[in-house]
């Protein structure tokens, strides 16, 4: 069995799947080729895992102080490099092609007679997950921009769909230090003013961490650290609380450990207000459209309170084993045995 699986790159929910992945696809003994599309390939983190990956310009959005810029995405669009790139990736060897969400291997599947399996968060959404009634371009953009033949998608409910538990790395464990500070990750916001807002509260410690900065340094309160996987999985499993954007995978790993989190979409971004319409509608999280000193004064409250801010772990089962096991078979069969075996195995059905 040879596999070649696409990653899109502009979320790191997308890369944690796929490490998750990866590592099962090890135990199996196959073999595997990674393709990722959406990112410089200099802003790629903790990748060794994927051997000799191949990078591509592919399809992405742009972002603005935590807001799609359409204007941007569009101006950005560069349809004839899309097609050189295209015509880069070659099927022939392969006996399945695997898409999370990556406009390349996905669309160079569907012209070639290799099978193709999507697994990830966006496919949840054409089988029944909660999405922005008014998001019309943004319903097109997830049944056109990396079709597949077969789709597994992944959220906190099945939503009586083809859809499993998130598949996370599950040996992650919530052990809160000492320290007792709060994690903020807020990728697409601006730095300065999300900065701004940490400091109005100076009783609470935060560990801020935000691509816009190389260097760790202090600033009263708040503790600025640069991107780092191992620094970032080290703090989350310690935190107090986590702010975040609202990515499906981190919201993911705080939920699985109990971690209270209170979640910032970003704006015009379709899948991060359906998350968050979903957080709120499965009663699982918080979340609000901006960041400001009163919303996190309130949230840090609860949290402090005897009634609040407390929840139990969801526990999600071991998903990522159970899809590499599926796609080693081939992934020809009806996945809806194994969607509804992970289920029964978790608290969130």
């Amino acid at each position: 069995m040879k596999i070649l699986y696409g990653v899109q790159g502009t979320g790191n929910g997308h890369i944690t799947r796929a490490r998750c992945l990866a590592r099962e696809f090890d135990r199996l003994g196959l073999e595997v080729d990674y393709v990722f599309s959406g990112r410089d390939k200099n802003k790629y983190f903790g990748m060794e895992v994927f051997g000799d990956a191949r990078f591509f310009e592919g399809l992405t959005f742009e972002t603005r102080n935590n807001k799609i810029d359409h204007l941007s995405t569009i101006k950005n669009l560069r349809p004839f490099r899309f097609v050189h790139e295209l015509k880069q990736i070659h099927l022939d060897s392969y006996d399945l092609v695997i898409s999370d969400f990556e406009p390349l291997t996905a669309w160079r599947s569907r012209f070639s007679k290799t099978p193709s399996l999507g697994i990830g968060h966006q496919y949840s959404f054409i089988s029944g997950a909660p999405w922005p009634k008014h998001d019309v371009v943004g319903r097109l953009v997830l049944r056109y921009f990396a079709p597949v033949q077969r789709a597994l998608g992944v959220h906190w409910h099945h939503f009586d769909g083809t859809v499993l538990p998130p598949l996370i790395d599950v040996r992650l464990k919530w052990k809160p230090s000492e320290e007792a500070f709060v994690l903020v990750y807020l990728p697409f916001a601006n730095s300065e003013s999300a900065l701004e807002i940490l400091l109005n509260l100076p009783s609470v410690a935060f560990k801020f961490y935000s691509p816009q900065h190389k260097e760790r340094r202090q600033v009263e309160n708040v503790t600025i650290e640069p991107l780092s996987k191992e620094g970032f999985r080290q703090d989350l499993r310690q935190c107090r609380a986590l702010v975040s954007s609202c990515g499906f995978g981190l919201v993911s790993e705080a939920l699985h450990m109990g971690i209270p989190i209170l979640t910032i979409p970003v704006q015009g971004q379709g899948e991060q207000i359906a998350n968050a319409m979903a957080l709120e509608q499965l009663g699982l999280g918080e979340s609000n459209a901006h960041l400001n000193s009163q919303t996190l004064s309130e949230f840090m409250e609860r949290i402090d309170s005897t009634t609040g801010g407390t929840r139990s772990p969801m526990n999600y089962p071991d998903v990522a084993s159970a899809v590499a096991d599926y796609c080693a078979s081939g992934a020809h069969t009806d996945p809806k045995t194994l969607v509804d075996r992970l289920w029964q195995s978790t608290s969130a059905a």
